[in-house]
Formats: C-alpha cells, structure tokens, sequence
C-alpha cells in the first residue's frame, strides 16, 4: 500500500516510516498537512495515517480538505495524544475511519492497516 503518513514529531514520524516500511509498504512522510496536500495531489496515496495538532495546517482541516477540495475518500487513521480528540472529530463532522490515542504500540497500528489492504482500500 501508500501510505502517506502526516506527524509533526520527526521522531515518530520516523518511527513509523520505518515500521511501515519494513512491512513491505511505500510511505510518503510529511510534517504537516500542507506538504500533505502537496504530496497526495501529485502521488497515489492508498491510506493516510494523520495526527491532529500540527503546525502550518492541522489534521482536522487537512482531512477537510481531503475530502472536501480533493473529494477523495482515502481511508484515514487519525492519532491524537487529546484526550477528547474523536469526540471533538465527530462533533466536527471530520470524516475518518478509524482513531488512535497517542502512545499506541506499533503492532496494533500495524494490525490496523493491514486489515485496510485486505479489505481492499
């Protein structure tokens, strides 16, 4: 799969890249949801795994975006150290299809995506 993976944390962003790498897929990092936009207007993108608080442009507009302005339905993960974070997205009516409270462990992440391949996303 491609996977666009948006986390302002360069270490985690890293972390994950390298995870999701070593599990046979093709990652695009990006450290905010503008360079996000950039990345899946010109590449194939297949899941988006995206934090919420982000400099320049957050998460929760950026998957407005997405689905808005590039009226795109890529399955989105969310992750969120909030503690409130997916009743607040469900309030604001952001479309998302699966949420992660932040610390998680890797394996269930990766559990997750591989359940979005199989499913044919």
């Amino acid at each position: 799969m491609n996977i666009l993976i948006v986390e302002d944390d360069r270490m985690l962003l890293k972390a994950l890249s390298k995870s999701l790498i070593d599990a046979g897929h093709l990652v695009y990092p990006a450290e905010n949801g503008n360079e996000a936009i950039n990345i899946i207007t010109d590449n194939k993108v297949d899941l988006v795994i995206s934090d919420l608080m982000m400099p320049v442009l957050d998460g929760a507009t950026f998957i407005s975006l997405l689905r808005n302005y590039l009226n795109t339905g890529i399955p989105v993960i969310v992750m969120s150290t909030l503690n409130n974070a997916e009743e607040i997205l469900k309030k604001l009516a952001i479309d998302f299809s699966c949420f992660f409270q932040k610390p998680f462990k890797i394996e269930q992440l990766l559990s997750t995506v591989e359940r979005f391949k199989v499913n044919g996303y």
